[in-house]
């Protein structure tokens, strides 16, 4: 990833998602005025920040090319599936957030022991004590978002056909729209999937278990199959398609 890659990418989702974090943080519990006053929120210079994350992404990200790729040397090139991770894994390894782990694990009694219910504190706990995570998380898959973005764009530019070029710009707009993956269907019976993931990434960095990109990486890929999936599938719903069922979704899931 090239210097001007990076700054795109701190840019238009790593900043963003870190102020979409910060924003989240509300009065936790009733009896506590300010939740980063409580549990001593701290957060680093910028400049030094972002200078500290993309030395620590490039490491990786040149251990992972000698890791996987080891026979092209040189001339390895990861995909954005594998580079969303690796910058999820660098901010776990270089937390934005610090906070006093005591008012933390106080903070978590207080919301454990509210009447609240268990998918709100959920969301309570993943806003605070886990918002390093939920940052990584949104990281990951922010950028993916982008190079669904990108790749669909780049795909509408290459087209011919004009009810092609149309139809990619409805795929196109409506993921604009949206602003982000599609969320998958939520199950009350189950944790989101969101939730899911960031609890998972939270466990195993304090557990100290090994990051698995190529996992985390399929699972970005995934998403935005599942994505393509919903888009088309709206088309289709809106009666906007002028192709067959499956010539629209041969358009829209070889993107």
């Amino acid at each position: 990833m090239a210097e001007n890659t990076f700054d795109k990418l701190w840019d238009e989702t790593i900043f963003p998602s870190i102020e979409f974090c910060i924003k989240s943080i509300d009065n936790t519990i009733e009896s506590i005025d300010d939740t980063k006053d409580f549990i001593d929120l701290k957060t680093p210079n910028n400049t030094i920040y972002k200078k500290e994350l993309q030395k620590l992404y490039k490491r990786k990200r040149e251990w992972l090319k000698k890791e996987y790729l080891p026979s092209e040397g040189a001339n390895a090139v990861l995909d954005f599936h594998k580079l969303s991770v690796i910058m999820c894994r660098s901010i776990i390894g270089n937390k934005y957030f610090k906070f006093s782990e005591k008012k933390a694990n106080l903070l978590f009694k207080q919301i454990d022991n509210s009447r609240i219910p268990k998918k709100e504190k959920l969301k309570k706990e993943i806003n605070t004590i886990y918002i390093n995570y939920k940052l990584a998380f949104y990281v990951a898959t922010g950028i993916s978002y982008i190079d669904l973005l990108v790749k669909a764009t780049t795909k509408k530019e290459k087209e011919t056909d004009i009810n092609k070029i149309e139809l990619l710009n409805i795929f196109i707009n409506r993921l604009i729209e949206y602003g982000k993956l599609y969320r998958y269907r939520e199950n009350n019976r189950h944790d989101d999937l969101e939730s899911s993931i960031i609890i998972a990434l939270m466990k195993n960095d304090i557990l100290k278990r090994d990051f698995d990109y190529l996992a985390y990486s399929a699972l970005m890929y995934q998403w935005q199959e599942h994505t393509k999936s919903e888009i088309c599938f709206d088309i289709l719903c809106d009666g906007k398609s002028s192709l067959s069922i499956d010539e629209l979704r041969e358009l829209i899931m070889t993107i």
